[in-house]
């Protein structure tokens, strides 16, 4: 089997991101300084670039702290996440349980969700993506090696570059959560992270890291008879807007249903949700349609 060229310069690590409130991490409160400051928003693309005829269009970018406008999407755009997800894996046992590595990532995990910021929030992605009514959702699971242990040579340089990323990052990435989370200090974690670090170069390890990536279209939903949505339906063709339509039947009193009643308080048709705003009454809809 053909062997890839291992990069001649050293890869670049991510950075560690020190928390502004504090030069001790054990000093400040759980969730206190976990925001990242690192941040990328685009909003018009031609303020950022020299090519004119460039056709990315409006871009909007989140790196690590999603603190950006908020920016609701026009019905056919589309939004797409990847995202990491933890403890790491392994499928064939050499992942010891008693592993550095492995208890790491079950107490990054643990520290997270017991903020309420859980590090496996991927796996629920494409149904919230869903409840929010996204459609056409594409999902996939990617696996990270954490080191070069592949024999496939594409991902044994994705496992050389994971590696790099992950050891030089360590401190930075388990920090907060370590010590202001699960209490240890500062010099405990970087004793762990002694073995932590050797388990994650170890290449008789076959550990990986979950990338789950998805992508999804917005699309206005419409509920409704088929009467009281026909202006609608009209002002929506016209326009050539993508929706989907959920009939409600009156004469079986769905909507008086607590599910459609949780939405509109009245018990009234048509209601249109775009995003989360709901807005009532065939003819205030067709004038938001039109705006």
């Amino acid at each position: 089997m053909s062997t890839t060229e291992q990069p001649t310069e050293t890869p670049v690590a991510a950075e560690e991101v020190a928390s502004p409130a504090t030069s001790d991490p054990a000093a400040a409160g759980p969730a206190a300084g976990l925001e990242a400051e690192v941040c990328v928003t685009v909003v018009d693309a031609d303020d950022h670039r020299d090519d004119a005829d460039s056709a990315l269009g409006d871009v909007l970018g989140v790196d690590l702290s999603p603190i950006q406008p908020d920016l609701n999407l026009t019905p056919g755009g589309y939004i797409e996440h990847s995202d990491v997800t933890f403890p790491c894996g392994c499928d064939d046992g050499t992942l010891p349980e008693d592993s550095a590595l492995k208890k790491w990532g079950e107490m990054v995990l643990s520290a997270s969700q017991k903020i309420g910021r859980p590090l496996d929030s991927a796996i629920r992605y494409k149904q919230e993506m869903e409840e929010a009514g996204f459609v056409d959702i594409v999902e996939y699971v990617d696996l990270w090696p954490i080191n070069k242990w592949p024999k496939d040579p594409k991902y044994k340089e994705l496992g050389l570059w994971n590696n790099e990323n992950l050891v030089g990052g360590l401190s930075g990435l388990s920090m907060a959560l370590f010590t202001r989370v699960h209490n240890w200090s500062t010099q405990e974690l970087e004793a762990f992270l002694v073995d932590v670090r050797k388990d994650m170069k170890n290449t008789k390890i076959h550990s990986y890291i979950t990338i789950i990536p998805s992508i999804a279209t917005m699309v206005l939903t419409l509920y409704g008879s088929a009467m009281s949505t026909a202006r609608v339906h009209v002002v929506l063709l016209e326009l050539a807007l993508e929706y989907k339509h959920i009939p409600i039947d009156i004469s079986k009193g769905e909507q008086k249903h607590p599910s459609y009643m949780k939405m509109q308080p009245f018990g009234k048709v048509p209601v249109l949700d775009d995003d989360g705003l709901v807005i009532y009454e065939s003819r205030a809809i067709c004038r938001y349609l039109a705006r």
